[in-house]
């Protein structure tokens, strides 16, 4: 997708991260992590369109949902805009051999909320647009550790770290531990590196920034200061 509605999401050795997270964050604060419990299946939902919300990709009639977009993203695989359908336009990456579909638009109001905006396509008519996450106006200009977040293109990280966002849903569409989502900053190797207000936390050889605290008064609610490493962690 465009650069707008794209988010720099890491994978392999960051998913471990977040596995680690989930079990360190939740175990220190109070024991063991507790798992979702199984609910009834509720009523199947027609499958979202093309740009349209969604978590999972079974959300999607399109088969693809881009988690990077806040709010994720329906989308599928292309090679030219025909494979998008009558919606859809193909933001094709030559560099990479990628594409992916975007909502096709004429104005911002066919677009799925105000964070959306129908930036013109490349080479396209005067009327030609694509509905895409407004980056410009809605990331982040500072850095901003521990707070809430959908995707990584709302956290901020301070300089020569990494970003990312510890999701509220993971990408099965199961609740996490993460309430509202928890952004940190991945790659500190002191509380310095991580800026006013957060510290460096440590599990093995992994570091991250987190929201610094002294007692739970200085978490938001869902989160409590961990007594060791006296970041704020899931209660």
């Amino acid at each position: 997708m465009g650069n707008e509605a794209r988010g720099d999401r890491m994978s392999g050795a960051v998913v471990v991260l977040l596995a680690a997270g989930l079990v360190w964050l939740g175990a220190a604060c109070g024991g063991a992590v507790q798992r979702p419990a199984a609910q009834a299946p509720a009523a199947l939902a027609p499958a979202a369109g093309m740009g349209e919300e969604c978590v999972v990709d079974a959300d999607c009639a399109t088969g693809m949902c881009d988690r990077t977009v806040p709010g994720g993203y329906c989308t599928r695989a292309c090679r030219a805009s025909e494979d998008c359908g009558r919606r859809g336009w193909c933001d094709w990456d030559a560099g990479s051999g990628t594409g992916f579909c975007m909502q096709r638009c004429q104005s911002q109001r066919e677009c799925r909320s105000a964070e959306f905006e129908c930036f013109a396509i490349p080479d396209g008519g005067p009327e030609e647009g694509v509905c895409a996450w407004n980056a410009a106006e809605r990331a982040p200009a500072e850095p901003n550790i521990g707070a809430p977040c959908r995707a990584d293109v709302e956290c901020m990280a301070p300089e020569g770290l990494d970003r990312y966002c510890l999701m509220a849903v993971d990408t099965f569409g199961n609740a996490t531990r993460y309430v509202g989502g928890y952004c940190i900053a991945l790659g500190c190797t002191a509380d310095e590196a991580c800026g006013e207000g957060a510290r460096c936390a440590r599990e093995g050889r992994m570091a991250f920034c987190a929201t610094a605290c002294e007692d739970d008064s200085a978490c938001r609610e869902g989160y409590a200061c961990h007594p060791e490493q006296r970041v704020c962690a899931p209660r």
